[in-house]
């Protein structure tokens, strides 16, 4: 077994553990109920994909990072994709429910505004700790950190 792949394992384990106590702590429940577009849970299992194609490169001893690189771009990318989504949800027939008159209406089109706001920085929140994470682990496998 190779020193890159005993960092790699350290990383990771260490990961999977921030992960399960976050979601012990309700950060399943935190995602479920503000990203009503599930991208988020789209990026998780980017995640989970490209930890593992990780731990395989570092199993083989091999240089090709590019396809991980590719996924850490892309958990970034889907969480401003989110971001988008998410606002638009949030302001796309909002503007035509706000009456000044009707305080109702106002506190309806407000909270469509919230909830799709939640969404918007949830998935971005989500895309970027991943993307950390991912980086994180190549640069556990490259051995340019040391602990």
């Amino acid at each position: 077994m190779g020193n890159s792949l005993i960092r790699w394992w350290v990383v990771f384990c260490t990961m999977v553990g921030m992960i399960a106590t976050s979601f012990l702590f309700g950060g399943a429940d935190f995602i479920l109920q503000n990203d009503s577009t599930y991208i988020s849970w789209l990026i998780i299992a980017i995640f989970t994909i490209a930890s593992f194609h990780t731990g395989y490169l570092a199993h083989n001893n091999t240089d090709k990072f590019s396809v991980v690189k590719y996924f850490i771009m892309a958990c970034g990318m889907l969480g401003m994709l989110g971001t988008v989504v998410g606002l638009s949800m949030s302001i796309s027939g909002t503007l035509d429910q706000i009456d000044v008159k009707n305080i109702e209406t106002t506190k309806l089109a407000l909270s469509n505004i919230a909830n799709g706001s939640g969404a918007a920085f949830t998935t971005t929140i989500v895309g970027l700790v991943c993307g950390l994470m991912l980086e994180t682990q190549l640069i556990a496998i490259n051995g340019k950190w040391r602990a």
